[in-house]
């Protein structure tokens, strides 16, 4: 409910030339409602459902979407998303069992003599071992799932239209792992202080590689006529999540 009122309250303060944007109101609970129903499928699915969940999201939020009186339409189908989401699927298995199975090869002696008894204390090499292993696996994962995300966004952009234009993502890999990590280190070492930064930094990435293919029906474009919302960011800011993210 949070991000969805947080979207609202920007958009009404978002303009292009002169034209302001608007989410439908009192669809946030409804909106809440559906991510957390089928939030609770995820595990039930063993994470199957993700790609599928991940597109009724998308098709609710971009349908209640305006820009002056005129919507944006959503057309995209969770089906091409599962091209490369089994990808992330085996490496998200591969970097839990890899992880795993390299700290067991590496302390199993060790713990199989405390088992017996033998006094153990974990030395500062071993904690770094400990860091490097995990480490590895995590962004084994995060390579694969950057290719995911970046996929995710040219695909919901390429089904994202206004009019007879659509949109057009240009989201690479590597580009996200680096945003993705400078701005975690932009958040932890701040101790959250410069979060907003961080939030600025990807739709800075995100509007910059979004384009539109075809032509934008300007002329039939009228303003907005619903009044600017006057509050909306106060549930994401408490649970510290973001209207784009």
């Amino acid at each position: 409910m949070g991000s969805y009122r947080a979207k609202r309250y920007r958009l009404s303060r978002t303009k292009w030339r002169g034209i302001r944007g608007s989410l439908s109101g009192g669809k946030s609970f409804k909106y809440g409602v559906l991510y957390f129903a089928t939030g609770l499928l995820i595990p039930l699915t063993g994470g199957w459902i993700i790609p599928w969940r991940e597109t009724v999201l998308q098709r609710f939020m971009t349908n209640e979407t305006k820009l002056g009186n005129r919507r944006l339409t959503f057309a995209g189908q969770a089906g091409p998303l599962y091209r490369r989401y089994w990808a992330v699927w085996l490496a998200g298995i591969t970097a839990y069992v890899g992880g795993f199975s390299a700290l067991m090869a590496y302390f199993g002696p060790q713990i199989s003599r405390a088992l017996r008894g033998v006094p153990w204390k974990i030395t500062t090499g071993e904690y770094v071992v400990i860091g490097i292993i995990i480490f590895g696996a995590l962004l084994f994962y995060a390579l694969i799932k950057a290719w995911y995300s970046a996929g995710l966004i040219n695909y919901f952009a390429s089904q994202t239209w206004f009019g007879r234009a659509r949109f057009k993502g240009s989201a690479t890999a590597t580009s996200l792992v680096w945003l993705t990590f400078t701005n975690f280190l932009i958040s932890v070492l701040s101790l959250g202080a410069l979060s907003p930064i961080a939030q600025s930094r990807f739709m800075r990435y995100y509007m910059t590689r979004l384009d539109f293919d075809g032509n934008v029906p300007l002329a039939r474009v009228g303003q907005n006529e619903e009044e600017m919302v006057a509050r909306g960011e106060g549930l994401a800011t408490a649970f510290d999540i973001d209207a784009f993210g």
